[in-house]
């Protein structure tokens, strides 16, 4: 072949060397192989955009005329976008839980606070819990703490022994006076007063009894009566052997007062039936039941005291200290119900409000129960101790509301397998939770199961454990075929192993919830994990789990996320999210870990904007952005440090990708893995878009296009790096079966290849591919490593069309072509090592091409890089078969 003349301009020019045939639409090729030149370059038609992308980019984002963010300009809740700079993601958590690395890191309070994401430290729990029953877990309340004759209630002591010298009580009038030693032939009168209450009553009528000191057998007492004694330290009302029944006429509006005695040994307790019973001051102690409510009966309960109720086997009612039913209804306040052998509250279709209680140690089952359409509302109340449950709501119509309530300290039966849980919603029931702690609790801490629902806001759920015989295996919320469920303002902490749990139900809202588990675990569960069609949608959150993920999702119904932080641990080797299932949309998402991030899944329809994935670790091959037959629309996307490929589109049934303002920076291979490249951008999809992009620092590829069709409009990929033992550090890599379409595409920086044509086509309409560097490939297979890429443009096989295109400061050719077809027009190269380089077999038509100011024009090339020297031969993550394998 005879030396080629280069002029100062190449046009209308065929370059064909040792083709068997002449491309489609080509002139014959000269027989010699030689180039005829006529200069016309000036004739190209002008082109009005810019020589290079991303079309938009921010101002502060020029340095020397191409965009090249640094997203460390940013904040650590903030993402790089193209076109309007740093813009925040994530939540917006407040100063107070600001660490030194920048991160949102709310942690543990005191008692009697939760960690609020938008103010910090607040109060959770009982309101107005007195100062000497605060204990490490919150609202304690302690006997002790109280002197003799009273009893602790969360506002703080009622004192029953001062009510002694209250006597007489002037507030209740005239009525009839008894004192269990009085001497025969009283009256009735303060002076005189009777020696029996049977009597006393029979003459009172409706006027009240005053009891003084002494012990009295109570009779059935018929409305209207009102029994007052001088304090229950002095005043004993005993049941003996049988049952001892108060009751209200029935169908009859009637009232009926037990006030300031002590009841005791009576086989029951108090029934109620009609009209209304006041019950202020009362001990009841030591009796298997304490006061039952039936049909058109209400119960007024006030600083009373129930102790040491126990369970009878055999006997259908017994260790209950209140019980409602059948429409009955009972209001209680400043009350104490310790140590119940059952129930220390049943409402079993009634009504039951509290206010300012103690419940403790209610050892043979749930403390508080609401069934069958019971209602049940606690405020400012401390339930401690026990075992099980400390409130069950069951069955359609059966409601419960916590309000300013501490629960703490409950703990497993030893025979059971498995913990229960401190709330429990079953069976359509539905149960609201305001400005209460759930902590030190035995099993899970909330369920909600079978069509329940619940509506959780402004509380903390924290140290959850296992008791001996007990499966280890701890929720924060655990929810199946539940109903809808809200969580607002919660933090749920250091859980022993999942955060939430939920499975086939209608939906689980999280807003403002912070999910932290507990490090140093040898499970790898997540802090959220949602499946079995489930809706999630958590908005302003902050979710980290450790040792394993924030969320999995594989197979949910849909997943929002809107302004919220997940991380995983530093040393995760799992991903941040996993997604699969129907639809996911992501709004003003960061997702963050100091090793492995990503966010995958299969056969999603995926909606993106402003979602920034940030990794400062590498461990596998995870992905930080990987979505299987997908369809994905993304706008607003910034990679920031990933293993093995920042985004990855990939499947055979994919729907489109259209990506809208995409970043990506720092991806890297991981280490211990030789051969793996990074990829910035993996399409093996069939139809990608990618607008507004640039692809920074990657270590191997910037694009690889191994499959399927790509499309890149104003995209810059910039300062490829090559792997430690110098191969790859390629800009765009266009793969044996994919078809790519570029408009105004930069490559800048690089060591190895800015573009390179393995295969199928490639379309490149105006850009620039400037600064690349020599890289090493392997000559032939277990050949050594020997310098000879960094080339600008180089075309191995397959098809090109290019136009447009300024090549410039590659170390070695502007144009290298081995066996292509296709055309390149109306492109400048210069400031190469070579303006053009050849092999035999190719096929190029160069029309309009300047490659005047190289520092040498032409070079014919022997061997060249094969397809497997070049990439084909790098190993990548396989995308996974089933929703199962998902990490």
């Amino acid at each position: 072949m005879r030396p080629l003349a280069w002029g100062s301009v190449l046009s209308a020019c065929w370059l064909v060397l040792a083709c068997d045939a002449p491309a489609a639409g080509d002139s014959p090729r000269p027989a010699d192989g030689s180039v005829e030149v006529d200069a016309s370059i000036e004739a190209c038609a002008p082109t009005s955009e810019p020589p290079s992308g991303p079309a938009a980019c921010a101002t502060r984002w020029q340095v020397a005329g191409s965009c090249r963010p640094d997203p460390s300009a940013c904040g650590p809740d903030e993402r790089v976008d193209l076109a309007e700079g740093c813009q925040p993601v994530g939540l917006a958590c407040p100063a107070v839980w600001r660490a030194a690395t920048g991160r949102c890191q709310p942690v543990r309070v005191a008692a009697g606070l939760r960690p609020s994401l938008e103010h910090g430290p607040v109060p959770v729990g009982v309101g107005d819990c007195a100062p000497a029953f605060q204990g490490p877990r919150g609202c304690e309340p302690r006997e002790a703490a109280c002197p003799p004759g009273s009893f602790p209630v969360p506002s703080g002591c009622v004192d029953h022994r001062s009510l002694c010298d209250d006597w007489p009580p002037q507030a209740m009038g005239d009525g009839i006076w008894v004192r269990a030693d009085a001497p025969p032939g009283g009256n009735g009168t303060a002076e005189a007063p009777l020696a029996d209450l049977t009597m006393a009553l029979a003459l009172a009528a409706d006027r009240p009894v005053f009891l003084d000191e002494g012990r009295y057998s109570l009779p059935t007492l018929r409305a209207p009566r009102h029994v007052i004694g001088r304090c229950p330290e002095r005043v004993s009302l005993v049941g003996g052997g049988g049952a001892w029944v108060v009751s209200g006429r029935v169908g009859r509006a009637s009232t009926v007062t037990l006030a300031r005695v002590r009841l005791e040994e009576a086989h029951g307790g108090i029934l109620w039936g009609g009209g209304l019973l006041r019950l202020d001051a009362l001990q009841i102690a030591g009796l298997p039941e304490g006061i039952a409510v039936a049909a058109g009966g209400r119960v007024e309960i006030t600083r009373s005291v129930f102790s040491d109720l126990p369970e009878i086997m055999g006997e259908s009612l017994s260790g209950e200290a209140i019980r409602i039913e059948s429409g009955g209804e009972a209001s209680v306040e400043r009350t104490a119900i310790l140590r119940a052998g059952r129930f220390a509250l049943l409402v079993n279709d009634g009504r039951l409000d509290g206010r300012d209680l103690w419940i403790d140690e209610a050892v043979g089952g749930p403390a508080v129960v609401a069934v069958e359409g019971g209602r049940l509302t606690l405020a400012d109340t401390a339930v401690t101790g026990g075992v099980r449950t400390a409130v069950l709501v069951h069955g359609a119509g059966s409601e419960g509301v916590l309000r300013r309530t501490s629960i703490h300290g409950t703990r497993s039966l030893r025979d059971r397998t498995r913990p229960d849980a401190v709330l429990d919603v079953q069976a359509a029931g539905h149960l609201m939770v305001e400005d209460t702690a759930v902590v030190d609790g035995a099993g899970s801490a909330v369920r909600v199961i079978d069509q329940a629902t619940l509506v959780f806001e402004r509380g903390v759920i924290s140290d959850l454990r296992a008791d001996a015989g007990a499966d280890a295996g701890l929720v924060g919320v655990l929810l199946n075929e539940n109903g809808p469920v809200r969580l607002a303002d919660v933090a749920i902490l250091d859980q022993g192993a999942v955060g939430v749990l939920a499975f086939g139900g209608e939906g689980l809202a999280l807003d403002h919830a912070l999910v932290l588990s507990r490090p140093g675990l040898d499970t790898v569960a997540s802090a959220i994990n949602v499946g079995g069609g489930q809706t999630l949608e958590v908005s302003r959150s902050w979710i980290e789990g450790q040792p394993g993920g924030a969320l999995e999702a594989p197979t949910a119904g849909a997943v929002t996320l809107r302004a919220t932080t997940l991380t995983a641990a530093p040393d995760s080797s799992r991903a941040v999210v996993v997604v699969g299932g129907q639809r996911l949309l992501a709004e003003g998402v960061h997702l963050r870990s100091g090793a492995v991030i990503g966010l995958v899944g299969r056969g999603t329809q995926a909606e993106l904007t402003g979602l920034r994935i940030e990794g400062g670790g590498c461990l596998d091959t995870q992905p930080a952005l990987s979505l299987h037959d997908a369809t994905v629309v993304a706008r607003g996307l910034a990679v920031d440090g990933a293993c093995g490929a920042g985004v990855v589109a990939a499947g055979e049934v994919s729907g489109p990708w259209d990506v809208d303002g995409l970043f990506i920076y720092d991806v890297a291979p991981p280490p211990p893995i030789e051969g793996i490249a990074g990829v910035g951008l993996l399409a093996a999809a069939p139809d990608v878009a990618v607008t507004n992009a640039v692809i920074a620092r990657p270590t191997g590829f910037g694009v690889l296009a191994s499959a399927g069709g790509l499309t890149l409009a104003g995209v810059g990929i910039l300062d490829a790096a090559p792997l430690p033992d110098g191969r790859y550090g390629h800009g765009l890599v266009v793969g044996e079966t994919s078809v790519v379409d570029a408009r105004q595409l930069a490559v800048r920086g690089g060591r190895g290849g800015g573009v390179i044509v393995l295969g199928a086509s490639l379309t490149l309409h105006g850009g620039v591919i400037a600064d690349i560097e020599a890289g090493l490939y392997r000559r032939g297979e277990g050949g050594p490593l020997v310098e000879g890429i960094g080339d600008g443009l180089h075309a191995i096989s397959g098809f090109v069309d290019v136009a447009h295109l300024l090549v410039e400061g590659c170390r070695r050719y502007g144009l290298m072509v081995d066996a292509p077809t296709g055309v390149v027009r109306c492109s400048t190269f210069r400031g190469n090592g070579w303006g053009l380089g050849t092999a035999p077999d190719a096929v190029v038509r160069l029309d309009g091409v300047d490659l005047e100011g190289n520092r040498e024009g032409r070079r014919d090339e022997g061997e060249q890089p094969t397809l497997g020297d070049l990439g084909t031969d790098v190993r990548l993550p396989a995308p996974p078969e089933s929703d199962a394998e998902l990490p």
